[in-house]
């Protein structure tokens, strides 16, 4: 699902109900779709112990939006071609598990 308009769905999503019924969600390609900086820490809470692949690549994020230490199985994330500038201390990409 690409250039759907997704950021608005979950800018507005103050309960993190867009993803919670899919716990066992692996794989998501979240490539161009504006998204800026709209996540919030709960918005993949469900998916924390199965999200293997993040794609968020050709958006207008300036930061990774996540705590990347709190996923599991993360094995891949892609954020190529955002606003990105610089990592802070937090944000310091450690090896994947």
């Amino acid at each position: 699902m690409q250039s759907s308009s997704l950021s608005i769905g979950l800018k507005y999503d103050h309960h993190s109900q867009f993803l919670s019924r899919l716990k066992r969600l692996q794989y998501v390609d979240f490539s161009r779709n504006a998204f800026k900086d709209q996540f919030r820490s709960s918005t993949f809470k469900s998916q924390l112990d199965s999200m293997q692949s993040l794609i968020l690549e050709g958006n207008l994020l300036t930061s990774i939006p996540l705590d990347l230490e709190e996923f599991n199985r993360l094995s891949f994330l892609n954020i190529k071609n955002n606003k990105i500038t610089y990592l802070t201390n937090k944000e310091e990409l450690t090896p994947l598990k």
